[in-house]
């Protein structure tokens, strides 16, 4: 699989999971607490570079704990596990020792990019602090 396969694999399935995506999304950023100093959209690629990662909100503010425990039913955006017959939802698998890119380079730009190609259908009206988009890959 070339690299330019592989990001074309993970839009089609990008795309598959919008509905539940942007719904996401959506209910996340109606629940941020006015003490929020910022939003934060997070993908997080696993370390193994198979493909399998996840998306998730996450807040700023005082005393962190308190705040993220205000919206921890809404912050799960995507997440991707390994199933009985590959990923659930389906993604593209990728065996990181086969291809000659760095998988989690291709996860972490393409859904900031992908994120942000549908932010129109984003309702973020009712958040009055900054949204950050970043992956906490190392």
């Amino acid at each position: 699989m070339t690299e330019e396969e592989y990001k074309k694999e993970l839009i089609e399935a990008l795309d598959r999971e919008k509905q539940s995506i942007l719904a996401s999304i959506n209910s996340f950023l109606q629940k941020i607490p006015p003490e929020a100093v910022r939003v934060n959209i997070i993908i997080s690629p696993s370390q193994d570079g198979e493909g399998d990662f996840c998306i998730h909100g996450g807040l700023n503010g005082p005393n962190l704990y308190v705040l993220n425990k205000k919206v921890q039913d809404w912050t799960n955006i995507l997440d991707i596990k390994h199933g009985t017959d590959g990923f659930e939802p389906d993604f593209p698998m990728v065996d990181p020792f086969s291809v000659e890119f760095y998988t989690n380079d291709i996860i972490e730009k393409t859904c900031i990019d992908w994120i942000n190609s549908q932010w129109e259908e984003i309702d973020d009206s009712k958040v009055d602090v900054g949204i950050s988009m970043y992956s906490d890959h190392i």
